[in-house]
């Protein structure tokens, strides 16, 4: 569990927030348990003695197309740019979605400019190999996050095996890398928060680790491939892992 006195404290809550986004309902999944997770992190985090991180912690709910995607995003720039401390500190963009055939927790190492909806998004749009970032970067091209995706899957792994007694079910799941979003709404505003916030290798950044913003896309299985509270427990690791992370930067 994370514990750090009050000095630390202090310095992270100005150095590192966090911003967690879900999905509402999409075809074939009426009740998406990204909905539960981003509505209930918080809550979560409070009561497993993570306090710190609850903290310095938003999480919205976002429906289910494009159109919202990009504004959610839109906002979050705007008011990133808007914030006299946000050169010195670093946001982490923390996307969830249910990928409804998995069995597995895909930590997403990467998203594509390319849209291409199998159904239509709650709004109607289904588009064929669209760009989504327009003519700048070519159709279909990989983006990779900042983030070290690889580390958190070994950090992940290994800690769940550490807490077997504690949540078997996840041991049994664990998480992987993985660098297929799909093209559908997941990857729609992965895809365009890493190039809204510079946050991709395509990109030149500052050698200095503090400031700007980091995004991650973390794909659940359903809730009766792993349930509602062990879910909660994994996004709950993720989060300290990136957490701790950033106190050791």
């Amino acid at each position: 569990m994370i514990s750090a006195n009050s000095s630390i404290h202090d310095d992270i809550k100005r150095s590192l927030r966090f911003v967690v986004t879900g999905f509402g309902p999409f075809g074939g999944v009426p009740e998406n348990p990204t909905t539960v997770l981003a509505n209930g992190i918080v809550d979560y985090l409070n009561q497993h003695g993570m306090n710190d991180l609850a903290l310095i912690t938003s999480t919205f709910v976002l429906e289910t197309s494009a159109e919202a995607a990009r504004a959610a995003i839109d906002k979050f720039w705007e008011d990133e740019q808007a914030n006299e401390y946000s050169e010195q500190t670093t946001t982490i963009l923390l996307h969830l979605g249910v990928n409804y055939k998995g069995e597995k927790f895909h930590l997403e190492s990467c998203a594509y400019n390319e849209a291409t909806f199998r159904i239509p998004d709650e709004r109607g749009y289904q588009p064929n190999k669209e760009s989504i970032l327009g003519e700048d970067i070519s159709v279909g091209r990989a983006l990779e996050t900042l983030l070290d995706v690889n580390s958190l899957v070994e950090q992940l792994n290994y800690t769940i095996e550490k807490h077997e007694s504690e949540s078997m079910s996840v041991c049994r799941k664990n998480s992987i890398l993985s660098n297929d979003p799909g093209r559908f709404v997941c990857n729609y505003i992965y895809c365009y928060s890493l190039d809204k916030f510079k946050s991709h290798k395509l990109q030149i950044v500052s050698n200095d680790p503090r400031g700007g913003t980091r995004c991650l896309f973390l794909h659940v299985p359903p809730v009766d491939v792993v349930p509602q509270d062990q879910q909660f427990w994994f996004v709950a690791r993720l989060m300290e892992m990136l957490y701790e992370d950033q106190l050791k930067s």
